[in-house]
């Protein structure tokens, strides 16, 4: 009787340490890409990231860090759709206002202002002392409020200068700056 008992608890924890080995397959990933992450290597930390999520779909650190990965990389779309897998999850969990922050950013970068506003919104809920958010809010809000009212100008190689309108006309601090790369002729001043 006692040697039947010893095996069943020897297997018994045999097969829990066995469950807690494969909760934690995405971790040595999910580091690994974090290490690429750091060094700014953003194609090797997702790459490093996709693995996680071959072991485990539904692992938050593994989609999470992937969408700031892509984003990185400036592949907005596959990043709103990493993080749209969590969107089930995020929002309870304790990073949730650094959720709706990435979603808000991303859709900055669409120009969907009303997308950005709304997840900007939500960020704001819940960490209301983030300045770079409510900074973010203000801004999209203002887009949303102008809907389209960016202008992007090419001033040489490898250099864009975004300027913002107000009601179809140039501003005045930005007509200055227009000046200064010999550009002003092909605006108006507000």
């Amino acid at each position: 009787m006692r040697t039947i008992l010893k095996y069943s608890l020897t297997a018994f924890l045999l097969l829990l340490s066995c469950a807690v080995a494969l909760a934690q397959t995405d971790r040595k990933e999910v580091r690994a890409g974090n290490r690429q992450f750091k060094k700014g290597n953003w194609q090797n930390a997702e790459i490093e990231y996709r693995k996680a999520q071959v072991k485990d779909s539904s692992s938050f650190a593994a989609n999470y860090n992937l969408a700031g990965a892509l984003y990185r990389e400036g592949n907005f779309d596959e990043a709103g759709k990493s993080l749209g897998r969590l969107k089930d999850a995020a929002p309870v969990s304790a990073n949730s206002a650094d959720y709706y922050y990435n979603l808000g950013n991303i859709a900055v970068q669409k120009k969907d202002w009303k997308a950005a506003v709304d997840a900007y919104k939500q960020s704001l809920l819940r960490n209301p002392g983030d300045l770079d958010a409510k900074e973010n809010y203000a801004y999209a809000k203002q887009m949303l409020k102008n809907e389209g009212g960016v202008k992007e100008v090419a001033c040489g190689k490898n250099c864009v200068i975004t300027f913002t309108f107000a009601k179809g006309k140039l501003k005045s601090s930005d007509y200055k700056a227009l000046a200064g790369y010999n550009m002003a002729e092909n605006f108006k001043l507000e």
